[in-house]
């Protein structure tokens, strides 16, 4: 039996990090979630990926949660995994509203790329370092973080987001359509 698997892969963590492990428990899932300081971040994946112990190959998603209401944090959350004996570990890294970021582990984790693409233009948390920091799924003009909690949800202020909205799709040319389509209706309520 190998090293790592004596040991929980949290203790691995806390010796290879020291005092920028900040927590770390299991979720309700049985999953082993460390929360690190940013500054570790690319030191983790490295070890993750080429540490023959571990075989930590595979990552698994990168997203953020918005904590702003409760924390004022953001948190970059990225999963890890094995497929060599199905194990795998959720690493969550703290990120403060004034100063968003963390860094780009898509040289280490290719995979990452798309993912980190989303967290900068959803989530507003840049991504230094990255390769590629283009938006990919909104427009070039759009400004607002949608999956913030402090984007609308509903009322006024969703409806003047999607007016502005249609205005500059035409004048873009990007959409032929008006303020008053059906499907816009249901953000109305």
């Amino acid at each position: 039996m190998d090293d790592v698997e004596k040991k929980n892969i949290l203790d691995f963590i806390r010796n290879l990090i020291g005092s920028n492990l900040i927590n770390s428990a299991q979720d309700c899932e049985g999953v082993d979630v460390a929360i690190i300081d940013r500054n570790s971040l690319v030191d983790v994946a490295k070890s993750f990926r080429d540490n023959p112990d571990l075989r930590m190959r595979h990552l698994s998603f990168v997203t953020a949660i918005d904590r702003i209401d409760m924390e004022k944090l953001l948190y970059a959350v990225y999963e890890f995994s094995s497929l060599d004996d199905d194990r795998r570990i959720r690493i969550k890294v703290p990120v403060v509203a004034k100063d968003p970021w963390v860094p780009s582990i898509t040289s280490i984790f290719p995979s990452a790329n798309w993912h980190e693409r989303e967290m900068m233009e959803c989530f507003g948390i840049e991504v230094r370092g990255h390769p590629d920091p283009r938006k990919l799924l909104l427009p070039d003009w759009v400004t607002e973080k949608p999956l913030r909690k402090s984007f609308p949800s509903g009322g006024d202020e969703l409806w003047a987001f999607h007016e502005k909205t249609i205005e500059m799709f035409n004048e873009k040319g990007d959409y032929a359509g008006s303020i008053d389509d059906d499907w816009l209706e249901r953000f109305n309520e």
